[in-house]
């Protein structure tokens, strides 16, 4: 996960823009906005990129109605990423999609872009919607500086929206966090694999991997 730097502020001619959209107000100033910002649903953060006014390079997602600005990724982030969406494509079946840093619509205020998710293929197959937690079959972060904050705040997330499976990549401690078991409270169930041990993905069984592949 890329770590949080503080909520977006539009410029004068994104306002602008959102303002004739009918997505702020037109009395109201940039300035304005950013002093207090309005909830915005996951519909209309998708409108303002479609509109052009926001987009993938911004580096933001939407939580709780807020839109966040997040830390560009380093490059051992990057690599890690690149690295596991490959194991991943040559394992899952071709109808399942593996998803790299795309939004899920937990709820109608939180669109996040977990590093990497896989998509059921009825998620995979639809052109129109954003993938919901039903269409989830496994979420994967990797963390560096944000590890504390993708265990606390991103799993709580998570599981209140009924996500089956979250892994956290801690990379500092050369492990990985699985979460499964989702209640309103958290997941139940929080297991550490390390190095030497196996891994099996909940929603796709017969799919195994070595955990010195992952961690590689």
């Amino acid at each position: 996960m890329r770590k949080t730097i503080g909520r977006y502020k539009f410029t004068e001619r994104q306002h602008s823009v959102l303002a004739e959209a009918g997505l702020l107000s037109p009395k109201s100033t940039a300035k304005s906005a950013a002093r207090s910002p309005r909830k915005f649903t996951v519909d209309e953060y998708m409108q303002m990129v479609e509109l052009g006014v926001l987009g993938k390079e911004d580096r933001l997602e939407l939580v709780d109605g807020v839109i966040l600005e997040m830390a560009p990724v380093g490059r051992p982030h990057e690599i890690r990423v690149n690295r596991l969406v490959r194991l991943f494509a040559r394992a899952v079946p071709e109808n399942v999609e593996v998803s790299i840093q795309g939004t899920i619509r937990l709820n109608d205020l939180s669109g996040p872009e977990p590093d990497i998710a896989l998509l059921t293929p009825a998620a995979s197959q639809d052109a129109v919607n954003l993938p919901s937690p039903e269409g989830v079959i496994l979420v994967v972060e990797v963390a560096g500086s944000s590890l504390l904050t993708d265990r606390r705040d991103k799993a709580r997330r998570y599981a209140e929206s009924g996500i089956p499976e979250l892994w956290i990549f801690a990379l500092e401690n050369d492990e990985i966090e699985v979460s499964r078991q989702p209640t309103p409270d958290g997941y139940a169930n929080v297991q550490t694999y390390r190095r030497s041990d196996t891994l099996t993905i909940q929603g796709l069984p017969n799919i195994q991997f070595r955990v010195d592949d992952l961690l590689a």
